[in-house]
């Protein structure tokens, strides 16, 4: 099921991005070459929320393929174990080194760009002009 989620949000994110980016250029025209204090904070928070997605992405990312790799050595450790402690010495089981879910990697990456997105179009469709 958290594919589906994952593929959900991709698309949400698809269709919100460009909400956000024609509203926000709308604001840049509107504010023509003298832009007042809220437009130059809406510019700043533009690109710096841009890098704050980012990192928490890449950091998300990172953490997650972390604990797979730790629980993957984990899994082939105890299946090694497995089979010395076995007097018939049998094969590994099959399911100590199956392929691992990469849906909390993908989750991991998309949770901030989509928590970002869908508050931007939530603020900037609130926003008076």
């Amino acid at each position: 099921m958290a594919a589906w989620e994952n593929w959900f949000k991709a698309c949400e994110i698809g269709w919100s991005a460009p909400l956000v980016v024609s509203m926000r250029l709308a604001g840049i025209a509107a504010a023509g070459a003298n832009p007042d204090a809220r437009d130059r904070a809406e510019n700043f928070r533009m690109g710096h929320e841009k890098l704050l997605a980012f990192n928490e992405s890449w950091m998300g990312i990172g953490m997650r393929l972390q604990r797979m790799q730790i629980d993957f050595a984990l899994n082939c450790w105890r299946a090694a174990l497995e089979s010395w402690s076995r007097p018939d010495w049998t094969v590994l089981p099959a399911t100590s080194l199956r392929m691992p879910d990469f849906s909390p990697v993908m989750r991991a990456a998309l949770d901030p760009v989509h928590r970002r997105v869908t508050g931007n179009v939530r603020r900037l469709t609130a926003r008076k002009p």
